[in-house]
């Protein structure tokens, strides 16, 4: 099941980028992109009212605070606040945003805080504290992440800008990484050890960031384009293990809200991805900057490798697994 939700979440990671060239290149501006989230939000609709089942009874909240204390909608608003807030700061990179980043810091605090006492936690800081297998997990899930999507967002603008390919053209490049993150992640999901493939992830993100060093204006297109590919390797790899760690470690009690936490790391992720390349490419798209992006990736895929290999509770997992 978890290799199935995967491999549908690398589909679209595959056709996004080509539907999104199409869409700009036919449309002309970038906003044009933004258009396709409608049919699909449609479609989606429609399929979960008639594809999910009602539920057996209906969930009685009770009194207004009780639905409060359950929901905690403070806990809400403090993690979103803070989030965004965070999120602007990293968008104005390499002109840091003092104010935004200290917008993001006091709310975190102050979250942190009211978590501890809440009776129903939105962000459970007690678990993220008590459980480091789980912590870890997180962490690595948005290390991940983030060496993939800044290759992701970094590559596209550069093979437009350096390379002269059009919006859609980049988009095509890009899509053997999608699919080979679907073929992977289908063939992950089909083993019961997590620590080998957590390994193997981030070897190829290390070995991945190495070969971007040696990528330039001159390098043949099918190069670059089996570069991209390694990434989606590694995407595929890491995504099914690390959900697999993450349903092994969590609490019986939790395990629904759990996955929420661990897609927030890898969108923090995201952000931070958008933040490097922002950076490396804010006075222009260019060698340099892909290969100040390719040293980024080579610090984020080394760290990602020693919290894997000297991670003692993956080998505990696969053993209790096995017996």
């Amino acid at each position: 099941m978890l290799g199935g939700l995967a491999i549908t979440g690398a589909a679209t990671v595959a056709v996004g980028p080509a539907i999104g060239g199409l869409l700009v290149g036919s449309l002309g501006r970038t906003r044009a992109t933004f258009w396709i989230n409608i049919p699909v939000a449609a479609v989606a609709l429609i399929l979960a009212l008639a594809g999910i089942a009602r539920d057996p009874e209906r969930v009685r909240s009770g009194s207004p605070r009780a639905l409060a204390s359950r929901i905690d909608p403070l806990g809400m608003v403090g993690f979103g606040g803070s989030l965004t807030a965070l999120m602007i700061f990293l968008s104005g990179l390499p002109r840091p945003d003092w104010p935004a980043l200290a917008a993001a810091l006091v709310p975190a605090a102050l979250l942190v805080g009211w978590e501890l006492r809440a009776a129903h936690p939105f962000l459970d800081v007690r678990l993220l504290a008590s459980n480091g297998a789980l912590t870890r997990t997180y962490a690595r899930n948005g290390l991940t992440l983030m060496g993939t999507y800044v290759i992701l967002y970094g590559l596209t603008q550069w093979l437009e800008a350096a390379r002269g390919l059009s919006a859609y053209q980049a988009g095509l490049a890009l899509m053997p990484m999608g699919v080979l993150t679907a073929v992977t992640a289908r063939m992950v999901s089909k083993r019961t050890g997590v620590r080998r493939p957590l390994t193997v992830c981030a070897v190829l993100l290390l070995v991945g960031a190495v070969a971007v060093l040696f990528v330039g204006s001159g390098t043949p297109m099918a190069v670059v384009v089996a570069v991209s590919a390694v990434f989606g390797l590694t995407s595929g790899t890491g995504t099914v293990a690390n959900q697999t760690v993450l349903y092994q470690e969590a609490p019986a009690a939790t395990v629904g809200t759990a996955p929420g936490l661990l897609h927030t790391f890898g969108y923090i992720g995201s952000i931070a991805s958008a933040a490097i390349t922002g950076t490396a490419f804010h006075s222009s798209v260019d060698d340099s900057g892909l290969h100040l992006i390719a040293w980024v990736l080579v610090v984020i895929s080394a760290l990602v490798l020693v919290m894997t290999v000297f991670d003692r509770q993956l080998a505990k997992a696969d053993r209790r697994h096995a017996n």
